[in-house]
């Protein structure tokens, strides 16, 4: 049995903004129930906290628990629920969740990385990062890419 949790991300930008809270726990909990993960899950929750960084409490347990290999998914709403700012999204999604292989969805920009649709994302979302030398196998699809 796989002890490994789907992390359900939420963060609003207004502290005790209920309604913004509840609509993402709802819309995460809808797909937890379509893709059967019925009590496997965790929702980290950073309620009033400013998307531009990363540095909130619960984004902060999430890395954490990321790197020790208790994740195997993360789902948001929407890709600036992670973050407003590019060169942290692209970090967290290339050397934090797809080096520890972990999955990613946002269900609002249908970007599910478990899918080969999601799969091709990454791999032009890691073209991004000059930094990483990829070299990537999609079905025959070769990408080399060196700085």
């Amino acid at each position: 049995m796989d002890d490994k949790i789907t992390a359900l991300y939420v963060r609003t930008d207004k502290k005790g903004d209920l309604t913004s809270i509840d609509n993402q726990e709802v819309r995460l909990m809808a797909w937890c129930k379509f893709k059967d993960i019925n009590d496997n899950f965790e929702f980290f929750i950073d309620d009033g906290c400013n998307g531009s960084n990363i540095n909130r409490p619960e984004m902060k347990r999430l890395i954490e628990m990321i790197a020790q290999g208790k994740i195997n998914n993360v789902a948001v709403i929407n890709l600036d629920r992670l973050t407003i700012n590019q060169k942290e999204l692209i970090n967290l999604l290339v050397n934090t969740l797809n080096m520890n292989n972990v999955n990613f969805i946002s269900l609002d920009d249908k970007f599910d990385t478990t899918e080969p649709y999601g799969q091709i994302m990454m791999c032009l979302i890691k073209l991004q990062n000059p930094s990483k030398v990829l070299l990537g196998n999609y079905r025959g699809l070769f990408l080399y890419i060196v700085n």
